[in-house]
């Protein structure tokens, strides 16, 4: 729950402060500088949620001053509470204001874990995403090419994150405005998806949506009534819009490095993440 000693305009040390002693009051016990950095990015969601944007800047602000004079910038909870501000900006439509922390995460990521890592990959496609919504289409572009290259190479084509990349080429083209392209790379990853998740996935049924909105933008309607009679009996996950699909919401930041060791990552190879099953969900209370 949000700190209520948390005030509009409190400096970053304050924010802290108020979070140590929301922590103490309910543990009865001094907090450790993780357990801070918990009650920092749990307060941010919290303030979110509850639609109070403002605090929830200051709050993840606060966390990214803490967490780095703490535990250093190479440390897995910098490098979440830097990705937790850059959502957070992008949420709100400050792209401006989210993409030089977006850039600093995927600078860190290459330095710390080298460039095919899983972690720098996800930081790759989160720059595309944020240029493609920027209207920055050729650099997006470049940076999907550069994460799709580096994952087919680590992950393989059929890894969630391979197929997230590929429906991220799908909704850039989309934006675009380039049909062809959209359609065969939504083909693709539609195919992969159903072959490796299976059909009721929501990742697969995202894949089936939007190549059925496509179709209908196009004026081909019974193709895309046959997409979506495929899965009438999952109507409740298929949405009417293109959909993009964006790793790293803030509830997301927190349970990964909540499930992180807390050691700092100077080795390549040393796991940032130990669970990526759903790292490139749909987040849609968060993009």
């Amino acid at each position: 729950m949000p700190s209520s000693f948390i005030i509009f305009g409190a400096s970053s040390n304050l924010i802290v402060d108020a979070v140590i002693e929301s922590i103490k009051k309910e543990t009865g016990r001094e907090p450790d500088s993780q357990a801070i950095v918990d009650g920092l990015i749990q307060t941010t969601i919290g303030w979110h949620q509850e639609g109070i944007h403002a605090l929830a800047e200051q709050t993840a602000s606060a966390a990214v001053e803490f967490v780095e004079r703490e535990f250093g910038e190479e440390h897995p909870s910098t490098l979440a509470c830097l990705n937790n501000l850059a959502e957070f900006y992008k949420s709100q439509g400050s792209y401006e204001e989210a993409k030089p922390f977006f850039e600093r995460a995927l600078a860190t990521c290459e330095k710390a874990l080298g460039s095919e890592h899983p972690d720098t990959i996800i930081c790759l496609n989160n720059l595309a995403v944020l240029y493609r919504l920027q209207s920055r289409y050729g650099e997006a572009e470049s940076l999907l090419q550069r994460a799709l290259t580096r994952s087919l190479s680590a992950l393989g084509a059929n890894h969630s994150q391979t197929l997230a990349i590929l429906q991220n080429f799908a909704v850039l083209y989309q934006a675009q405005g380039r049909r062809g392209k959209v359609e065969s790379f939504y083909k693709r990853a539609l195919a992969e998806n159903e072959q490796t998740l299976g059909a009721e996935h929501p990742d697969t049924l995202t894949n089936l949506n939007n190549l059925a909105m496509l179709y209908c933008a196009q004026g081909r309607y019974g193709k895309a009534k046959s997409l979506l009679q495929c899965n009438l009996t999952n109507k409740d996950k298929l949405w009417l819009v293109p959909r993009t699909i964006y790793p790293y919401s803030l509830e997301e930041t927190f349970s990964r490095h909540k499930a992180n060791g807390h050691g700092k990552i100077s080795q390549r190879g040393n796991k940032f993440a130990r669970n990526r099953s759903d790292m490139f969900r749909d987040r849609t209370n968060f993009s």
